[in-house]
């Protein structure tokens, strides 16, 4: 849906050009400008997002220290480990990703792989929203809605200077309800309805970074506790990047060198 998501903005784009721009004066230059800006920010981050990995969790064990047969496949395992900060942590097998899941990391299903960090899968984007890419999603958030408000301000004002009842039967008398059409459905990323979603939608993000919370930990409401306010932020910001593709070579590498020493479920794949 990543290609959809950047069609839309490029329409978004390509109608404010062609059927608002052009009936606005005052104004309309910086405005205009403004709107090119954002749109491509948000197709630049947009791309960012679809192709860096969010953040798969590696196995950092050998087969030694998977679970017993025949309880491998059991979701439910958890153990107990103790970090090098003494800090006691529980850990969930994962029976799909074949390892252990540290804490605040989720198993994607639509991915199929565990994300550190683990937020939300936006089918948006095509990808997962976790620790290395969820900075990147954020200013594609933020630039889709300002995008949003150049396009209602542009359409607000190409409406106010339209005269229905002046206007000729045509093109132009047809304008008014495109125009208006235009401004309330919520077509990302334009329109004032979803301008205003989407601008929500990053002020609650921030909002949730800063105290430490994911989306899936604030619908379950499950809150990790944290000395620290800004910790999320730092960890966010700092978190290494690579590509989708990259990852994937490294799962597969490591499945490789497990084959002599433990079977592996059958369903483990479509990385």
């Amino acid at each position: 849906n990543a290609e959809y998501m950047g069609f839309y903005i490029l329409g978004n784009i390509l109608f404010c050009w062609v059927f608002v721009y052009p009936h606005l004066h005052q104004g309309a230059p910086v405005l205009r400008l403004a709107h090119l800006l954002a749109g491509l920010g948000a197709i630049t981050f947009l791309l960012i997002v679809h192709v860096l990995d969010p953040g798969t969790v590696f196995p950092q064990e050998d087969a030694s220290q998977f679970p017993s047969e025949p309880n491998h496949q059991n979701k439910l395992i958890i153990r107990s480990r103790k970090l090098y900060d003494g800090r006691v942590v529980e850990e969930k097998w994962c029976a799909s990703c074949y390892l252990w899941r540290p804490p605040r990391a989720t198993h994607c299903s639509v991915c199929n792989r565990c994300f550190w960090r683990f937020d939300h899968h936006c089918p948006w984007v095509g990808n997962c929203v976790a620790r290395s890419n969820a900075r990147f999603f954020l200013f594609f958030l933020l630039f889709c809605g300002i995008g949003g408000v150049c396009s209602t301000i542009a359409l607000v004002r190409s409406i106010n200077a339209l005269d229905p009842f002046t206007d000729t039967w045509g093109w132009q008398s047809l304008r008014l309800p495109i125009l208006f059409a235009f401004l309330v459905v919520p077509l990302p990323p334009g329109g004032s309805v979803c301008a205003g979603l989407l601008l929500a939608y990053f002020g609650g993000l921030v909002v949730m970074l800063a105290k430490n919370v994911t989306t899936k930990e604030a619908i379950k409401k499950t809150k990790q506790e944290s000395d620290l306010l800004w910790e999320d932020i730092d960890e966010v910001c700092s978190a290494p990047t690579d590509f989708r593709w990259n990852a994937s070579r490294r799962i597969d590498a490591w499945l490789a060198s497990l084959t002599n020493s433990k079977p592996l479920p059958d369903h483990y794949g479509g990385l």
